[in-house]
């Protein structure tokens, strides 16, 4: 009786500490599954971060950059008109040369009054949106002011000197305006040159951030890579060693088992012998 008793107390015993170890083994693990959830969840945090820094770096250059663009597409235009203006001053002092040289008094230009309205309507034109184009209309409604004035009036003409006169007065004065309005091609150019490298400058360093966050974000993945393996390193020795000394108990137990059904098996015999006399059975 008493070896059957040991013998049970032996296997419930072996029973218990296979499920103590199991319990164990899955507590470890759903200890190491929580701790690397925690540790992806806060390396994915990390990167959020890390990218929305980066993101926001960009676009805020982006909007420089964009600010920039649109400056320099004012500075060229502002440029263009520059250019067509100085080209429409210049004309306009060619022609004031040439007329007065070949057509002022006394050298001939009669005048024709049919063509006064023309011309001053091109300088009222001229007044309310002062172009190039516009001024080149007031330079060609004088041409043709002056040429009309041959029909009336002979050179010599103190009436004709007159009205020449007015004339070189107005075509001076919108030579004057125009001179005005031309810019410096070379601080424009200048300007030019310096938006550009401002908007390079930042174009680079859209790329460095860029490459930075690449590296950053790497470095991040590779410290969550490295917890997560060395937590799963630890969790599975300590399975390991749950397992090895289980499995040394468990050998030790089977041992004692074998053991006591032995000796179990040896007092049965020896109860039988006793009741048989040791005859065979």
């Amino acid at each position: 009786g008493d070896l059957a008793a040991q013998l049970s107390i032996l296997q419930q015993a072996g029973s218990l500490l296979g499920q103590l170890a199991d319990a164990t083994i899955a507590a470890i693990q759903q200890w190491a599954a929580a701790q690397i959830a925690g540790l992806q969840a806060a390396g994915a945090e990390r990167e959020r971060q890390i990218q929305a820094e980066a993101d926001a770096q960009i676009q805020a250059n982006d909007l420089q950059i964009e600010a920039l663009q649109e400056q320099r597409s004012v500075l060229e235009e502002n440029l263009r008109l520059s250019q067509e203006w100085r080209r429409a001053a210049e004309s306009l002092a060619a022609f004031i040369r040439q007329i007065t040289i070949s057509q002022g008094p006394p050298d001939a230009w009669a005048n024709m009054i049919a063509a006064r309205q023309f011309y001053e309507q091109t300088k009222t034109t001229f007044a309310g949106a002062q172009t190039p184009e516009n001024l080149a209309a007031v330079q060609q409604a004088a041409q043709e002011y002056l040429t009309a004035l041959q029909q009336v009036y002979t050179r010599p003409d103190p009436q004709y000197a007159e009205i020449f006169a007015g004339i070189i007065q107005d075509l001076q004065g919108f030579q004057t305006l125009a001179e005005s309005l031309v810019t410096p091609e070379e601080e424009a150019a200048a300007s030019l040159d310096s938006i550009d490298q401002q908007i390079q400058d930042l174009t680079d360093r859209n790329e460095e951030i860029r490459d930075i966050a690449e590296a950053a974000l790497a470095a991040e993945r590779l410290h969550t890579e490295m917890a997560i393996a060395a937590i799963q390193s630890a969790a599975q020795a300590e399975i390991d060693g749950i397992t090895s000394f289980v499995g040394g108990v468990m050998s030790q137990i089977a041992a004692e088992e074998a053991r006591l059904l032995g000796k179990l098996i040896e007092q049965q015999e020896e109860i039988r012998d006793a009741i048989t006399g040791g005859l065979p059975p």
